[in-house]
C-alpha cells in the first residue's frame, strides 16, 4: 500500500493557477459559458499590427507618463481594452479573454463568481463577456479559487515589457500576488509585508508560496531576537 495520498486543493500547496490569454473563435455556435475569476483589468493598449505584433499597454498611460511608450505616435491613438480572467465552464481551465470598449456594459455590475457566456458575433466585432441566464453557481474545492484573483502577475508574463517591470520595482509596487499559506488562506497583513520583505523577487509559483510559509519560522527567530530580556513581569529564563 502506498505510504500517503492527498487532496488536491487542500493542505500542501500544488501548481498555482496561471491565466494566458485564449482566442475566442467566431461566430455565435462558438460561444462557450465559464465563471468570472475576478474583476477586468482595464487599460488604454496599443493593438496588433503587423509593424508592430501583440496588443500591448500604452506605456505612458500604466505610468502616468513616467515611461515613454514606444508604440505611441500622432497618428495611433490607443484604445481601451479590459482582460477578463476566467474559469472556463467545461474543465474549469483559467483564460484571459481581450473584450473592447464597446462591450464595457455587457460586463458592468458583474463580480466573481459570476456565470458568463463568452463568445464574438463575427469577424468584424469584438469579443463579449455578459451575463448567462442560467446563472449557476461556481462550485470548487481548490482554495486559491474560493476568492476572486489578481491577475497582475500573469498580466506582466504575457506583456513581456521590461521597462514597466523595471519601472514598477523602482516604486516598490512588484505585481507580486498577495502571499498564501500552505492551506490557500491569507496570511494578516503584517505577515504579508514581512514575507514580501523576506522572499526573493524572482520566486514563481510554488517555491514562492513554500518559501511564505518559511517566512513564518524566520518571523518567530526574529522575534526571539529582538524581545526584551524582561517585561518587568517574567524572569528571563
Amino acid at each position: 500500500m502506498l505510504p500517503r495520498k492527498g487532496a488536491p486543493g487542500k493542505g500542501a500547496s500544488g501548481k498555482t493557477d496561471s491565466f494566458s490569454y485564449t482566442r475566442v473563435q467566431t461566430g455565435l455556435k462558438n460561444t462557450f459559458s465559464a465563471f468570472l475569476a475576478g474583476d477586468p483589468y482595464w487599460c488604454l493598449a496599443h493593438e496588433h499590427t503587423q509593424k508592430t505584433p501583440g496588443t500591448k499597454p500604452c506605456l505612458q498611460f500604466l505610468t502616468d507618463g513616467a515611461v515613454r511608450c514606444a508604440r505611441c505616435r500622432p497618428q495611433t491613438r490607443p484604445t481601451w481594452i479590459g482582460y477578463v480572467p476566467l474559469y472556463r465552464e467545461a474543465d474549469h481551465w483559467p483564460i484571459l479573454v481581450i473584450v473592447h470598449e464597446s462591450a464595457m456594459d455587457l460586463l458592468h455590475g458583474l463580480s466573481y463568481p459570476a456565470h458568463v457566456l463568452v463568445g464574438r458575433v463575427d469577424d468584424n466585432s469584438g469579443v463579449f463577456v455578459k451575463r448567462s441566464d442560467s446563472a449557476l453557481s461556481f462550485r470548487t474545492e481548490n482554495a486559491q479559487r474560493q476568492r476572486p484573483r489578481d491577475i497582475s502577475a500573469d498580466l506582466l508574463t504575457m506583456w513581456g515589457l521590461p521597462e514597466l517591470e523595471e519601472w514598477l520595482m523602482s516604486q516598490g509596487r512588484g505585481a507580486r500576488p498577495a502571499p498564501l499559506k500552505s492551506t490557500g488562506e491569507p496570511f494578516g497583513p503584517m505577515t504579508q509585508a514581512a514575507a514580501q520583505k523576506y522572499t526573493p523577487p524572482d520566486d514563481q509559483g510554488g517555491a514562492r508560496e513554500a518559501s511564505y510559509d518559511a517566512v513564518l519560522d524566520r518571523l518567530k527567530n526574529d522575534a526571539a531576537k529582538l524581545a526584551p530580556a524582561t517585561n518587568g513581569k517574567h524572569k528571563p529564563k
